[in-house]
């Protein structure tokens, strides 16, 4: 493993962190288009004065950033759902080694046992924690 996959890896939760805060600043743009659109239509709305062109330049530049909102919160919901952890690429990265261990598949079967018991316990322990009673 070279220095620039563990600087990645180690990096995955701040990558997180920066999809949550983009997706936090989209949906803070797709409240103010929101809001704009209902200011120009309750202040701004009357039937007998035609739109002006400062109006529809307006109306062009909300919805470009509508547009531009959208797509990030788009994206960042996708990177939040594929980007593993860290947690996740150790589990990736280090169970299969372990498995594929030859001093682990030397290991008497009692110490196996042993292993497999106090997974289980932790599991619960994770179990209790996550499920509260």
């Amino acid at each position: 493993m070279t220095g620039l996959e563990v600087y990645l890896w180690l990096c995955l939760d701040s990558i997180l962190h920066l999809l949550g805060m983009a997706i936090a600043i989209s949906v803070i743009g797709i409240i103010i288009y929101i809001v704009l659109q209902i200011a120009i239509h309750v202040q701004w709305y009357d039937e007998s004065e035609p739109e002006t062109k400062v109006m529809k330049t307006f109306y062009k530049s909300i919805c470009k950033y509508l547009r531009i909102s959208i797509s990030i919160f788009i994206v960042s919901i996708l990177g939040l759902t594929f980007v593993p952890s860290t947690k996740d690429v150790a589990v990736i990265y280090v169970l299969p080694k372990i498995i594929n261990n030859e001093n682990m598949k030397a290991l008497p079967n009692e110490a196996v046992l042993l292993l497999r018991n106090k997974m289980q316990e932790w599991m619960k322990d994770v179990e209790k924690q996550v499920i509260p009673k």
